[in-house]
């Protein structure tokens, strides 16, 4: 299993150690557990659209490929913009980047 650390922790200790005239530091011993990160693998998904049994209009049923989580969204959908006086066209995955599961809403599209 991997184990990350926190790059700020392990700079901020480097700097407050005492330096020699030349400005280098010696004879330092890390103990790489004081500068564990928390951290937690990032799974991917997407919204694959569902077929249903009646005609919804312009809406749509998405499913997580992770998890099957539905949601419901226009087929087209958009958002207001600050500034634009019309909506633009953005993806449902736009709109849902990520699923209730964790999943960053981001893997291609086959």
């Amino acid at each position: 299993m991997a184990r990350y650390i926190d790059a700020d922790k392990v700079a901020d200790y480097i700097a407050s150690l005492d330096k020699n005239d030349n400005g280098k530091i010696a004879n330092v011993t890390i103990n790489v557990d004081d500068f564990i990160a928390d951290v937690q693998e990032v799974r991917h998904g997407k919204w694959v659209e569902v077929e249903t049994e009646y005609d919804i209009g312009n809406s749509a049923i998405y499913e997580c490929s992770l998890c099957g989580r539905k949601i419901g969204c226009d087929r087209y959908p958009t958002k207001r913009v600050a500034g634009l006086d019309y909506p633009i066209a953005v993806t449902v995955e736009e709109l849902y980047p990520y699923c209730h599961c964790g999943a960053k809403m981001d893997e291609e599209v086959e």
